[in-house]
């Protein structure tokens, strides 16, 4: 069979290419079809201009259980997404919390209550909302310390050596009093659950804070195994009422990579080291809210979650 090589990008603005027989080879460089990249790589890229429907085929380099990525939205470099799930080899898990007020989470999901004293901190369904939100919203009531959980109850069914990848679309609307010292909002995956974060073994998460007098999202990882990466400030500060999609990549261990809307957060140079956990470790999915007493009275955060997907492969 013959094969049409070609030494660098082939670009067709305008008419057609046909090979009757044999295939067609781009050793380096891209494929340009109406102004819309084709490529290969070993993940969504992290820089230069993309149009939306840019795409990019997965290498196979580090086996993802998908097709490739397609950018979502344009700029530099562009909003990206995983296409093409490999649903015979992996599990692909998500909720879109479509239901009215009152409806039951499925089975994978629970809410609790963690911390309240004289009030409630309440997770529910929200009527009429827009293709299905859920949330946690602190008591309007009293002033107090609260905490509140959506994850799996301590059911630990997500194996980090099965190359996961995590996403939640989350939004976080500020009480009245603002963002306290001590409020935080944590959205990832975590073991067994303990109501001081820094105390559960095993995590990797998102991490809302006021940090320097912003709304800073910091990065955090630990493996139990010799690596404690905390308070990895990203650079990026939250928008008060925004909706944001969170998603975290651990096809790599030894460089988990964390995502906010698509775009690559990491901080150029370090690692997200979570190469020294334990062969089959488990882990959940969690967005949990935590409320601080203000003293002058009560901070209604509410946090809201309209979708959660869990892309992990099988035993």
């Amino acid at each position: 069979m013959p094969v049409h090589r070609f030494s660098g990008d082939v670009d067709l603005l305008s008419g057609d290419l046909e090979l009757a027989l044999g295939r067609m080879e781009i050793p380096n460089g891209q494929l340009v079809v109406d102004s819309r990249i084709l490529g290969v790589a070993s993940g969504p890229p992290t820089s230069g201009v993309h149009l939306a429907a840019d795409r990019y085929i997965d290498d196979g380099s580090v086996y993802e259980g998908i097709t490739g990525w397609v950018c979502t939205s344009p700029g530099n470099p562009g909003v990206w997404a995983p296409y093409g799930i490999i649903t015979d080899l992996r599990a692909d898990v998500e909720f879109d919390f479509v239901g009215p007020a009152g409806s039951a989470l499925p089975n994978w999901l629970v809410y609790t209550d963690r911390v309240s004293a004289a009030g409630a901190i309440v997770g529910a369904f929200s009527a009429d909302a827009p293709a299905g939100v859920f949330t946690i919203t602190a008591d309007a009531v009293q002033d107090e310390d609260e905490q509140g959980t959506l994850d799996s109850g301590n059911n630990k069914w997500i194996r980090l050596d099965r190359d996961p990848i995590v996403s939640f679309r989350v939004k976080w609307k500020l009480g009245a009093e603002g963002l306290q010292a001590n409020d935080a909002l944590y959205v990832g995956v975590k073991s067994d659950h303990n109501n001081t974060p820094d105390n559960i073994a095993v995590s990797a998460w998102f991490k809302l804070v006021r940090s320097l007098g912003l709304a800073a999202i910091l990065i955090e990882s630990d493996d139990n195994g010799g690596h404690d990466i905390d308070d990895v400030n990203t650079g990026q500060v939250f928008p008060d009422d925004t909706w944001m999609t969170f998603t975290i990549d651990f096809s790599d261990l030894a460089d988990v990579r964390f995502y906010l809307n698509g775009v690559d957060i990491n901080p150029p140079g370090g690692s997200m080291d979570m190469s020294g956990l334990a062969g089959g470790t488990r882990v959940q999915p969690t967005v949990t809210l935590i409320r601080a007493q203000t003293g002058v009275g009560p901070n209604v955060h509410v946090v809201a979650t309209d979708h959660c997907r869990v892309h992990v492969g099988r035993n």
